[in-house]
Parts: C-alpha cells; sequence; structure tokens
C-alpha cells in the first residue's frame, strides 16, 4: 500500500473507532469498499453517513476537488491515492 492509502487507512479507523488490518485494507480498492467495510463492522452506523464522513476524509487527505470523487472511483487510479 502506498502512503496515502495508509493515511487514508488510519484516519478511517481513528474517524469509525475499527481495524482495518493490511491484509483486508489492501482489498478496498474504491471509497464505496471501505463504506462498505466501516458499515459492516459497525452496523449501529447510517450508511449515507459513513459514505458522507469517507467522501470529506478522501477529498481532504488527497486534495480533491469534489466533482472528482466517486464511490466506485479506483483509489488509486482515479483518485491518485498512492
Amino acid at each position: 500500500m502506498g502512503l496515502e492509502i495508509v493515511e487514508l487507512v488510519i484516519h478511517f479507523e481513528e474517524e469509525f473507532g475499527v481495524e482495518l488490518p493490511d491484509s483486508e485494507a489492501g482489498n478496498l480498492t474504491t471509497p464505496g469498499k471501505f463504506v462498505d467495510y466501516i458499515v459492516a463492522k459497525k452496523p449501529s452506523l447510517v450508511r449515507a453517513d459513513v459514505a458522507a464522513r469517507v467522501k470529506t476524509i478522501i477529498i481532504t487527505q488527497l486534495g480533491l476537488d469534489g466533482r472528482d470523487y466517486s464511490e466506485d472511483a479506483e483509489l488509486i487510479r482515479d483518485l491518485g491515492a498512492g
């Protein structure tokens, strides 16, 4: 995993109080997959709320224009995390 991905994982862990082991984080290649993983680990969270928070973290950390963001975008290929 690239440094930006590791930093995103750390932010998600802190924000949502979940642990994302490297073995699983490597398979979470899109924002939507991160959202689904977090909601599966914390079913009391509302998916739409998690999705909005994940979007904010990704846009902030990667310095993206919000129009470039999509839950289906590949973090490395499409969003430039590496």
